[in-house]
């Protein structure tokens, strides 16, 4: 193509899986990530719940459930932990997202910036929602996979084109058969990793995403 929520009394937790359009090769959800998201650029509630949802279909059609919460997760039972935060600008233009290069094999942080992705939403007639949602997908996806993760088609495309916006808008822009299957494995296998090797970092440079 990246802050903890008050109230940590009232940590809402909400499961979001995609029920419907499995990508080729997709198996029924049997892997999970957990997504600790943190809005910093005061989205309006019912555009990320909408975009929440629509990210979570997108991994759900390729096997993977997403756990959303807005409370500091842990890497508990090993699962795979992205730290995923909206911020309002981005550090330089047509930057739409980011992911850190301090990726470890349980987790990760990632940025999308808001005013970027309304403006796109805007200039390409795509409901912010949708844009946001794949934004979030994107970014996700880079903590997922190994780099480099870019594509050249598709939901990792570094620079969506007009292509890529129409199957967005229609929700058939998809991850890659072999993402779809390298994403999977990752997140189902980060519970079986020991110790020691949740402890050193997986060398995944700062990946910037533009369109």
């Amino acid at each position: 193509m990246a802050g903890h929520l008050g109230f940590p009394s009232l940590v809402t937790v909400i499961m979001l899986a995609g029920l419907s359009g499995l990508a080729e090769g997709a198996e029924t959800a049997s892997a999970r990530i957990v997504v600790e998201l943190s809005d910093h650029a005061g989205v309006a509630a019912e555009t990320l719940t909408q975009a929440k949802r629509q990210a979570a279909r997108i991994y759900g059609d390729i096997g993977v459930e997403v756990l959303w919460t807005d409370a500091p997760a842990a890497h508990a039972d090993g699962e795979f932990v992205a730290h995923l935060i909206i911020r309002t600008k981005p550090p330089r233009p047509r930057m739409m997202g980011n992911a850190l290069g301090d990726s470890r094999d349980t987790g990760g942080t990632a940025f999308v910036y808001r005013d970027r992705v309304m403006d796109v939403a805007r200039a390409r007639s795509v409901d912010l929602a949708t844009v946001l949602a794949y934004a979030m997908a994107h970014e996700m996806g880079h903590l997922l996979l190994p780099a480099p993760s870019h594509a050249i088609a598709g939901i990792m495309h570094a620079d969506w084109d007009g292509q890529d916006f129409r199957d967005m808008a229609a929700g058939s822009l998809r991850f890659t058969s072999a993402q779809a299957s390298a994403i999977r494995a990752r997140a189902s296998a980060s519970d079986s990793l020991t110790s020691a090797t949740r402890r050193q970092p997986r060398p995944v440079p700062v990946t910037e995403c533009c369109s």
